[in-house]
């Protein structure tokens, strides 16, 4: 009986799969159309814009086309992530499997929290400052904004703000002394995005010990 009950199962999944490959109803080329004249006209624009440079999307600042290598990366990252697994084992209705994708759904979710928390961040402040210098300097560079991004969709909100002030620390730790003891560091700007980089490398492996070491020692945990 058990082996009956596992072969209809398998049958109705080989039904479900074979019917895809079907004849597409009236609603398949619709949904087509639709597409393709989206992605005509996001062409189009892109094209106008690469013509006309980015002041045509409002963008005044000439960093601002990194955006879309942030956006590019950010979303292509967030699709090949926990999305497709847990839509897969969604649609084979694998129930044993829910806590799986239970928690590949739970991994996006905190990969896009983290994600607007590193990139959010150093845009907000980067922002800030630019404007309040009369739009004359750019106090944060936008790669340091990608960087972060780029680090909170791996590392989730805690460790990505440990990453900062991780970096921000030693940063400082090994700029200041530099900066006293020679003049010929005085005005030299120091490559925030190096200390950002070893500063996560350093939470990617030990962070998690060392924030649980900081509950601890707070009373939290």
């Amino acid at each position: 009986m058990d082996t009956m009950m596992k072969d209809i199962e398998w049958a109705r999944i080989n039904k479900d799969v074979l019917g895809s490959l079907e004849s597409p109803r009236i609603t398949f080329w619709i949904v087509l159309a639709v597409c393709s004249v989206l992605v005509m006209l996001g062409v189009a624009a892109e094209v106008y814009q690469y013509n006309n440079g980015l002041g045509v999307a409002l963008m005044d600042r000439p960093h601002f086309w990194q955006l879309y290598i942030s956006n590019f990366i950010f979303w292509i990252g967030m699709s090949h992530s926990g999305t497709l697994l847990s839509a897969v084992l969604l649609l084979t209705k694998a129930d044993w499997r829910k806590p799986i994708y239970r928690f590949a759904e739970a991994m996006t979710l905190f990969a896009v929290a983290g994600a607007l928390v590193g990139g959010g961040l150093f845009y907000a402040v980067g922002e800030a400052f630019y404007r309040l210098s009369g739009k004359k300097k750019e106090y944060l560079g936008f790669g340091d904004v990608m960087l972060m991004l780029m680090v909170g969709f791996y590392l989730g909100p805690p460790l990505t703000l440990m990453t900062v002030l991780l970096g921000s620390l030693g940063g400082t730790l090994f700029a200041l002394p530099l900066t006293i003891a020679s003049s010929r560091f005085r005005n030299y700007q120091w490559p925030y995005a190096t200390f950002l980089g070893i500063a996560a490398i350093y939470t990617s492996l030990w962070g998690a010990a060392l924030l649980n070491a900081y509950l601890r020692w707070a009373g939290f945990a």
